[in-house]
């Protein structure tokens, strides 16, 4: 079944897109034979088998690495971050964010990632990061003066 990304992405996506966006964002999905492939390649995904080689990639990867997500994310449960880190090397960081944000924060609002990853870059993440409450506003996100 084909989906309207173009339409989610400006009116049923949680972080509203302007329209010109929210086109050039749904351009690749709007040819009904890409949406058509993508649908079949996805079908014909061994899931499982996909599963397991990325998690023994993870085994195996010795680069610091940091997970940063939005506790928002109605697509990934926040206690299956967690899960998922649990088997992996220490050098896996995960952070959350105060803002309440969702499932691609980079690009929802990556202003919010700055400082998280910047202390991280450094190698401060031992230390608290203060991300203060995030609101968005017609100019953006905005952090609130608490």
């Amino acid at each position: 079944k084909p989906f309207d990304f173009m339409t989610y992405n400006m009116t049923g996506s949680p972080y509203g897109m302007g329209e010109k966006d929210a086109l050039t964002y749904g351009k690749p999905n709007s040819d009904p034979v890409a949406t058509t492939a993508v649908a079949r390649t996805m079908e014909q995904v061994d899931f499982p088998k996909l599963l397991k080689a990325v998690d023994e990639g993870y085994c195996n990867w010795r680069k610091p690495s940091v997970c940063l997500f939005g506790p928002s994310d109605p697509m990934v449960d926040v206690a299956t971050v967690f899960e998922f880190l649990e088997s992996k090397r220490t050098n896996m960081k995960c952070l959350t964010m105060a803002a309440k944000l969702g499932h691609m924060p980079q690009e929802d609002y990556p202003e919010a990632l700055h400082e998280p990853m910047l202390k991280w870059l450094a190698g401060e993440t031992g230390k608290d990061i203060k991300v203060g409450t995030l609101r968005m506003t017609k100019y953006g996100v905005k952090e609130s003066k608490a």
